[in-house]
């Protein structure tokens, strides 16, 4: 069930939702220089998570990591594909993706709406995710994400590291009970953070090093 509930979160990887209740976030994961938070949320059963990190990398690599969607699936968590289905302009694009999941349960997907947004200052930059589950006719066989929104946002430290910051809140759809959702929330956002830092740090050892923020 823990495999099951953490692949069910893959789809919605950041997010906000609606009005917050006045609950603190509760650290529930420290690890790896990774902190994972919690807290309740208005409006939804499922917990509302945010995260953070510092990764050795500029901010205008890891926009275009989290914007380059052919390449999800060989470092995002569970997906098994993923692809543009509109590039409105360089900082706006729909794209589909599908996540995996065992037997017996059907694999989750869903169109997801990125927005790339610049800072007044031009050096952080938050990436807004909304899905856009009517976007294109559900597909048989497979189980339509009803809501999933978040945000990342990069920050560029005075010592050349980045600042990454994840939020999200989403209902993956389904009849997996909401308990064990909450119970590991936790696991993919952990599991997100880590592999974004391995495939930057592949990805500038192959082109021979990177030029800080």
């Amino acid at each position: 069930m823990k495999i099951i509930a953490s692949i069910l979160i893959t789809l919605i990887l950041a997010g906000v939702g609606d009005e917050p209740c006045e609950n603190d976030w509760v650290l529930v994961k420290n690890k790896n220089s990774i902190k994972i938070y919690s807290r309740k949320y208005t409006g939804s059963d499922i917990k509302e998570i945010k995260a953070n990190t510092n990764v050795n990398a500029s901010v205008a690599s890891l926009t275009k990591l989290l914007t380059d969607v052919d390449a999800f699936p060989e470092w995002m968590p569970n997906v098994k594909s993923a692809e543009v289905l509109k590039r409105v302009s360089e900082n706006e694009i729909y794209y589909y993706v599908e996540v995996k999941i065992p037997w017996p349960f059907s694999n989750r997907d869903n169109v997801m709406h990125i927005k790339v947004l610049d800072s007044a200052e031009k050096e952080d930059v938050s990436i807004i995710i909304e899905s856009d589950p009517d976007y294109i006719p559900e597909k048989e066989g497979l189980v339509r994400i009803p809501k999933a929104s978040g945000m990342w946002k990069f920050t560029p430290n005075e010592d050349g590291t980045t600042n990454v910051f994840l939020k999200y809140l989403a209902d993956p759809g389904g009849n997996v009970p909401v308990w064990i959702i909450n119970m590991f929330v936790a696991d993919v956002p952990y599991k997100t953070l880590t592999r974004l830092k391995e495939t930057i740090t592949k990805n500038q050892d192959i082109s021979g090093g990177e030029s800080s923020n």
